[in-house]
């Protein structure tokens, strides 16, 4: 991304990410790297890792809807006590801007990047599941070059799903 063009608005963002996260699970479903004989163990493990990174997208959905199933339904999806999720929340809370200050500095802000993370799940959904139905034939939203925003506007992506 530092050396090429990066998506100027967020639906240009989310075509992007939709092209890689079918093109990794496609590759995954029909050319599964654990299955490639001349691998190194090292390559298997971090093409598997690139490949399975998208489908921590149906985790994201677990999380986001999770509050919900809890407060309509009575459904938990941990048993822990305040403390317990104190202990292992606020080390990570204040160690995350820390972290990605001392490594990104103002080239990424963590809340934004955290906010992307938790929109792009409701919109990789569909492309992905597409791939394990269709494999051989997903359908690749190419990410628009040259956009310019002179003004602002609402993102089509905005409206109810």
């Amino acid at each position: 991304m530092i050396a090429g063009l990066q998506p100027e608005s967020f639906i240009s963002f989310v075509k992007q990410r939709s092209h890689w996260a079918q093109g990794m699970t496609q590759i995954l479903i029909l050319s599964n790297p654990l299955r490639i004989k001349w691998l190194k163990w090292w390559q298997r493990l971090s093409y598997l890792n690139s490949m399975l990174f998208w489908l921590f997208t149906f985790a994201r959905l677990v999380f986001l809807i999770s509050p919900l199933f809890y407060l309509l339904f009575g459904l938990g999806i941990f048993n822990a006590s305040v403390p317990e999720i104190l202990t292992l929340a606020v080390p990570h809370f204040v160690s995350l801007p820390i972290l990605n200050d001392y490594l990104y500095g103002n080239a990424r802000w963590v809340f934004v990047s955290e906010f992307y993370e938790q929109l792009l799940p409701l919109f990789l959904l569909k492309p992905i599941v597409e791939v394990f139905r269709r494999p051989h034939s997903p359908q690749f939203l190419v990410t628009p070059k040259g956009e310019t925003l002179d003004q602002d506007a609402i993102s089509p992506l905005a409206r109810p799903v």
